[in-house]
């Protein structure tokens, strides 16, 4: 069969299929018998009739219901399927519940007769979120604080901007890329994006502007995201975290040893920093040759002392980070690891953070602050990729204020089926 399919974008940003012709080839050899025919010569008749008309047939039999499927059945899906997801689905994403829920939507509001796009972001949350979320308060450690994964309240929007077109490279089309909080827009765009002038052997080549992790960092700051606290519970880091060494822990160095004034004023005391971003941290994308990936970032640090009756705060620093950044691919994520060159702290407590103490603290602490750093960024920024597709190995460069990234892909048969079912199960 000879099938011709348009793409357009429908009215919530996802793909529209139309088809333009179904044809049976007539240069295809049609094979008919016929079983228990009343005579071998009425048997033989009926056979070469149905042969001579038979590429019609077929035609009249499959290319109607071929058309049913794909413009009203997928596009119906389609058209319910929703264009953004919650960046803690992103690994199970669920078709059949984002249709179903969808759908009951759809005819809560069929009274007011609301219009598709206008239906907001299906996503339910779990009773198993909402424990991670109250243990995460209770329990302060890194790798909690910065795990990406949890931040359901942060949508990926895959929305097609336009609708796909053909080129020499085969098909290109425009997505968003956005991540945000609901009902929130990011107030910068991203720059002009164009793919290479080079065409890739590889099935997919897809150009990521850095306005995709910009967005992340910005509302990850307006929502605390990245909001941290270390004091003596956490992993690793809990021993150092006194005014006083302790050395029945067998650590010999403590946050005593960079702050001497802190540790006269408090003495044999436990101490709590509590990290939050004062403004949303920055990626800037460039070629090698032009510096690469930078990152940077400006955190306030409230320290405080821990005594029978909670936290005593005693001071505050400001925390500038400049770094450069390798990244690593994965099928679902751009993962980065820092590298921090600048590092410097500023007191907003001179009496007890004193400025001196802080210069040299800041090139004694690196370890702890490029740890802490690297925790933030540790599950990686998603690829703004439908998960109807699977990457596979994908290969990673950079350009001009974006990631360049060329690939092979698979398609979800998962999702294939369930889109195209009778019934969605």
């Amino acid at each position: 069969m000879e099938v011709g399919v348009e793409v357009k974008k429908n009215t919530r940003g996802n793909p529209g299929l139309k088809v333009v012709f179904c044809e049976v080839p007539t240069n295809i050899p049609v094979t008919v018998a016929v079983q228990n025919p009343l005579t071998p010569e009425t048997g033989a008749k009926f056979a070469d009739a149905v042969s001579r008309d038979g590429h019609s047939v077929f035609q009249d039999l499959i290319c109607p219901r071929l058309v049913f499927l794909v413009e009203k059945r997928i596009n119906q899906r389609f058209g319910l399927l929703a264009s953004r997801i919650a960046l803690g689905d992103l690994n199970n994403f669920d078709l059949v519940k984002s249709i179903l829920v969808s759908q009951q939507v759809l005819r809560r509001r069929s009274v007011s007769v609301p219009r598709l796009h206008d239906l907001p972001l299906q996503r339910e949350p779990s009773a198993r979120a909402g424990t991670r979320g109250r243990r995460q308060i209770n329990t302060p450690t890194f790798l909690r604080s910065f795990n990406l994964s949890r931040a359901n309240s942060l949508i990926l929007d895959y929305t097609m901007l336009d609708g796909p077109f053909m080129s020499a490279r085969g098909i290109e089309l425009s997505t968003s890329g956005e991540i945000s909080t609901p009902g929130q827009r990011t107030p910068f765009g991203p720059r002009p994006l164009a793919l290479p002038t080079t065409v890739s052997p590889s099935l997919l080549q897809l150009v990521v502007s850095d306005y995709v992790p910009n967005s992340l960092m910005y509302h990850g700051h307006l929502i605390g995201l990245f909001n941290t606290r270390i004091d003596s519970m956490t992993p690793q880091l809990g021993p150092v975290m006194r005014t006083t060494c302790d050395m029945s822990t067998g650590s010999l160095f403590c946050v005593g040893d960079l702050f001497p004034t802190l540790r006269d004023l408090f003495p044999n005391r436990d101490v709590a920093f509590s990290f939050s971003t004062i403004k949303a941290p920055a990626f800037i994308v460039r070629q090698p040759e032009r510096g690469g990936i930078r990152f940077r970032m400006l955190g306030l640090i409230d320290v405080a002392v821990l005594g029978p009756n909670g936290d005593s705060p005693v001071g505050a620093m400001e925390i500038h980070i400049d770094a450069s950044m390798k990244m690593k691919m994965s099928s679902k994520s751009v993962r980065g690891k820092v590298n921090l060159e600048t590092i410097r702290l500023v007191t907003r407590s001179p009496r007890t953070l004193v400025q001196d103490e802080l210069d040299d603290a800041g090139f004694l602490s690196r370890e702890i602050l490029q740890r802490m750093v690297n925790d933030i960024l540790k599950q990686g920024i998603p690829i703004p990729v439908h998960p109807l597709f699977k990457l596979q190995k994908p290969k990673l460069s950079l350009a001009e204020r974006s990631m360049v990234l060329e690939t092979d892909f698979k398609l979800n048969r998962n999702l294939i089926r369930q889109l195209i079912g009778e019934k969605l199960a």
